[in-house]
């Protein structure tokens, strides 16, 4: 895996499916080190596409893109 120089966090909410999660697959592949900032409500779909060092779960629902910054 190769590492960043900078931290890269991808927030997202319900693109798990491999036509959705672009930019993560293509990281992904490309072995680049990424972190998936999503909800907990996602999370069992997420980790039927991603390994869980991939995905950083949030503490709460329904909470939008602010709360992630």
């Amino acid at each position: 895996m190769m590492t960043n120089k900078y931290s890269i966090y991808i927030p997202s909410r319900a693109r798990y499916s491999d036509k959705l999660a672009l930019t993560a697959h293509a990281l992904k592949n490309n072995h680049v080190d990424f972190k998936l900032v999503i909800e907990p409500q996602d999370e069992f779909n997420y980790c039927q596409n991603f390994d869980a060092n991939y995905i950083l779960v949030m503490k709460e629902n329904d909470m939008g893109i602010a709360y992630v910054r």
